[in-house]
């Protein structure tokens, strides 16, 4: 026991959300079943593909947005950084006693 470790209280498992999915995953089956033996092959196969296509777009359609917000703040992020090391450096250098304090020091002590 360091006191530093987090113990959450809520479950791993969303129950009610199990609960909400379930139903509607077994009336899928069930309709998928019944679908696949009133439609020949082809067209039940030409259904699968376009709706497998359908939902493929809009997983890329999601990811591809993400993947441009992500994409922005990175590059507002180092260019923060950017700016602030700009800063940095020219308070650095701006500063005389900070320029002048570390090369006398370094040449009077190795003269010794």
């Amino acid at each position: 026991g360091d006191g530093n470790r987090r113990f959450y209280t809520r479950p791993i498992i969303d129950y009610d959300m199990a609960l909400f999915l379930a139903p509607m995953e077994m009336a899928g089956a069930v309709l998928g079943v019944i679908v696949q033996r009133l439609f020949p092959d082809w067209l039940f196969l030409s259904f699968a593909a376009l709706i497998l296509a359908f939902t493929s777009y809009k997983t890329y359609v999601k990811f591809f947005a993400a993947y441009r917000k992500e994409k922005s703040k990175r590059e507002e992020s180092k260019l923060r950084e950017n700016v602030a090391e700009t800063k940095r450096m020219s308070a650095t250098s701006s500063n005389p006693a900070t320029v002048g304090s570390g090369g006398e020091g370094s040449s009077s002590s190795a003269s010794r």
